[in-house]
């Protein structure tokens, strides 16, 4: 008997082990190259980089999986309570984007914390959590217009 659904599963499993690579390569990166005040910079480029791919017509991702896995190299602990908080928030309400949502801020908190006294740094941490917040417009307008379609 066939599952289509496993082989898809392991390609989504893969994808979202090179999206966390390249965040944590590129964070790596940064690190060693930059000043703390341009390291979350970087990050945001990353979700620019991945939302607007120039090699499919400028359409991608929304950019969570590329800056968890930056965050994970700046800042373990805080991506390790991030992930734990992205299953607890969709076991509560079963919407993704919705638990990615309180993923993002984590995330974008514990990048914060590690570079509080550069407020370039935390400047870029906002930028990058916001621009992901704007990429899911989308669903969110969706998800509103669900919403009042029920009441």
């Amino acid at each position: 008997m066939k599952r289509p659904w496993a082989r898809a599963g392991l390609w989504a499993a893969l994808v979202l082990m090179l999206d966390l690579g390249r965040g944590a390569a590129l964070a790596a990166l940064a690190v060693h190259l930059l000043p703390p005040d341009g390291i979350p910079w970087i990050g945001l480029g990353l979700i620019v980089g991945n939302r607007f791919p120039c090699f499919h017509q400028f359409r991608g991702g929304k950019g969570v999986a590329s800056f968890m896995g930056f965050a994970l190299f700046i800042a373990p602990l805080a991506t390790g309570l991030a992930a734990l908080l992205w299953v607890a928030v969709y076991g509560i309400v079963r919407i993704p984007f919705v638990a990615s949502f309180f993923m993002i801020l984590a995330l974008a908190i514990g990048i914060i914390t590690v570079y509080n006294d550069h407020m370039a740094a935390v400047a870029g941490a906002v930028a990058s959590a916001l621009l992901i917040f704007y990429n899911h417009k989308r669903n969110l307008v969706n998800l509103i217009a669900e919403r009042r379609g029920r009441t």
